[in-house]
């Protein structure tokens, strides 16, 4: 009876070493980064070329092929659709815990040379709701173009529980403004980066309860 007791505790000594390491294990799990990105790099030909009143609208989705961007005029006519260069669909929100980082990002120029202020309009829905909306000026010069890129944190801005489902929409719009009539902008690239750790595998707890249950037969075998 004495061997009996022994084994037991040492069976159970060794499942609450399985549990404890799984849960060591899980802690250190590395986050996972998933990006998508439409458009090209600052210096490709790909780009979305705004006139005054027209949008840019980017459709997010980390979790499925498909979704494209889209480039309006200012009567809402879709002018422009295109597939994302880097489409990314291996998000899935049952295999990750919600987002720790985020970050969503774009290059914008300016479409000619001529001097002129640019003020972009960015827009963050969930679904039909506008959630963040902010104004960023891109000054100009004259002479070469100027590559001006606009990164949102989405984690300081308190926008990572919108990016638990994979899914999220942005829109850039090229404003009608009084007295600047050549107010126009190239969008050169979009993307959003997203940055979770994995749901971690149960193996331990199974383990641990395969424990329990071997021990529950022991105990029935010697009684």
């Amino acid at each position: 009876m004495v061997m009996v007791m022994v084994m037991v505790k040492t069976l159970a000594f060794l499942c609450i070493l399985l549990l404890l390491g799984g849960v060591v294990e899980t802690a250190r799990a590395d986050c996972i980064e998933f990006s998508e990105i439409f458009l090209g790099t600052a210096h490709d030909a790909d780009f979305f070329s705004l006139e005054r009143g027209w949008r840019g609208e980017f459709q997010f989705d980390l979790t499925a092929a498909g979704n494209p961007a889209k480039l309006y005029n200012q009567n809402g006519e879709e002018l422009v659709s295109v597939q994302a260069g880097i489409d990314e669909a291996g998000y899935n929100m049952s295999l990750y815990n919600p987002p720790c980082e985020g970050e969503l990002s774009f290059v914008f120029s300016d479409n000619d040379p001529q001097r002129e202020l640019i003020t972009i309009y960015t827009g963050l829905y969930d679904g039909s709701d506008l959630v963040y909306s902010m104004v960023y000026n891109l000054g100009r010069k004259g002479g070469a173009r100027q590559y001006a890129p606009l990164r949102i944190d989405l984690a300081s801005e308190g926008l990572l529980d919108y990016l638990a489902d994979g899914q999220f929409a942005s829109f850039v719009i090229c404003p009608i403004i009084p007295g600047i009539e050549d107010n126009d902008i190239r969008i050169d690239q979009a993307a959003l980066t997203v940055s979770a750790t994995p749901v971690p595998i149960p193996s331990a707890c199974l383990l641990f309860f395969s424990g329990l249950i071997g021990l529950a037969g022991i105990r029935r075998k010697f009684a």
